[in-house]
């Protein structure tokens, strides 16, 4: 199948898309530029969210990621007025970098996404669980957690997993670890992290488009356990390519 002629939403975003239809789309170029052209004008995040058809924490992470790469392009009253922008400075191209795999005749662009608490702010460890949470994210996902040095925006450690429930159940596991031994084992070492001025945050898994004809429509569908085992592994395997603490075993 030609990735340039289908878009499909192979992520687990049913219910936050029914409020918001285009969330975890890819941007298109003509949609930066008119998002930098209409912020630039005064247009608050909620009206470009409604414009956009995007979560406000996506559009506020967007225009940080452009300003990253581009120079600093928010220069009107508004953006300084916005205080919220502050909590997405550490939301940087790394967060929400899409790459891709091009081997075995398929391909796929992928990018995380970070947890909310609501719909403005990034979820972090240790940080209890919101109800915005609980109902957004009550789905099958593959999730990172993803460690960050205090002040630093490259990758220091990444655990990556898979759950039926992120929310409220694995994300309970982790902070209240009972019997399982790799929540055990993550718990301690996210503690250690936080002693150690860490930054933890939460991301899950988007699959923007797939492309190729070694698998089917099927094995890109996340609520399927098979799929989200493949690409977990899939996924570690990268990670430790790159050379980033990967904590899974």
């Amino acid at each position: 199948m030609d990735g340039n002629q289908s878009e499909r939403s192979a992520g687990p975003f049913a219910a936050i898309r029914k409020r918001y239809p285009r969330a975890y789309k890819l941007w298109s170029q003509e949609d930066d530029l008119e998002l930098v052209r209409l912020y630039e004008l005064g247009m608050q995040v909620t009206d470009l969210s409604k414009r956009f058809q995007r979560q406000p924490g996506a559009i506020k992470s967007r225009l940080r990621k452009l300003e990253t790469e581009n120079g600093k392009i928010i220069t009107t009253a508004s953006a300084q007025d916005d205080s919220k922008l502050e909590v997405f400075q550490h939301i940087l191209s790394e967060r929400v970098v899409a790459a891709s795999f091009r081997q075995f005749n398929i391909g796929f662009n992928f990018a995380w996404y970070p947890v909310l608490s609501n719909e403005v702010r990034p979820y972090r460890f240790p940080e209890r669980q919101t109800a915005y949470m609980r109902e957004m994210y009550n789905q099958p996902v593959v999730y990172r957690w993803a460690i960050y040095a205090l002040g630093s925006d490259v990758l220091k450690a990444i655990y990556i997993g898979i759950s039926k429930r992120l929310c409220p159940d694995r994300i309970e596991g982790y902070l209240n670890p009972k019997t399982s031994k790799t929540s055990q084992r993550l718990h301690l070492r996210l503690s250690t992290e936080i002693e150690m001025q860490s930054l933890i945050d939460l991301d899950i898994l988007g699959l923007c488009f797939v492309e190729g004809n070694l698998l089917g429509e099927n094995d890109f569908d996340l609520s399927q356990t098979s799929s989200r085992l493949f690409f977990e592994n899939l996924l570690i395997t990268y990670y430790r390519r790159t050379g980033v603490e990967v904590l899974n075993l």
